[in-house]
C-alpha cells in the first residue's frame, strides 16, 4: 500500500499538512494508554486465577511477572508520554494555523484572482466569437 506523500510544491502547504499529521499522532499515544489499561485488566484476571490451584503455577507466575514489568515501564514513562503529547499537539496546531494562513494569504488568494481573470477573459472571448458569427 502506497501512502500519499506530503506536497512539496509549496512550503506553506507542507507546513500546514505536517501540523495536521503531528496533531493526528495523538492516536498513537492513545493506544499506549489503552495498552496499560489492558495490561492492568490482565493482571487482575491473572491474580484472580493465581489464587486458585494451577498445575502450571511457575509459567503463570513468570507470565504475570512479565506483564507487571511491562506495566511498570508504561507507568514510569507515562508523564513523559503526556508531556510529549501536549507539546506535539501545541506544535502541530501552531504549524497548521500558521501554514494554512500563509498558504491562503500568500498563494491561494493570488491564484483565485488569476483564475477569476482567466474566467472573465474566457467569457468575454466567447461573447466576441458569437458576435462575429452573427
Amino acid at each position: 500500500m502506497n501512502l500519499p506523500s506530503l506536497p512539496t510544491d509549496n512550503p506553506y502547504k507542507f507546513m500546514a499538512l505536517s501540523g495536521i499529521i503531528i496533531i493526528s499522532s495523538f492516536f498513537i499515544f492513545w493506544k499506549l494508554a489503552d495498552r496499560s489499561q489492558e495490561l492492568l485488566k490482565e493482571l487482575k484476571a491473572g491474580l484472580a486465577v493465581e489464587n486458585t490451584y494451577s498445575d502450571n503455577r511457575q509459567s503463570d507466575l513468570s507470565n504475570l511477572k512479565l506483564k507487571v514489568e511491562e506495566l511498570k515501564l508504561l507507568i514510569k514513562f507515562e508523564p513523559w508520554y503526556i508531556a510529549f503529547l501536549l507539546i506535539s499537539q501545541i506544535i502541530g496546531l501552531f504549524l497548521s494555523i500558521i501554514g494554512f494562513r500563509l498558504w491562503y494569504s500568500r498563494v491561494q488568494k493570488h491564484q483565485d484572482i488569476i483564475l477569476a481573470e482567466q474566467a472573465r477573459s474566457y467569457r468575454s472571448g466567447d461573447n466576441s466569437e458569437t458576435k462575429q458569427e452573427n
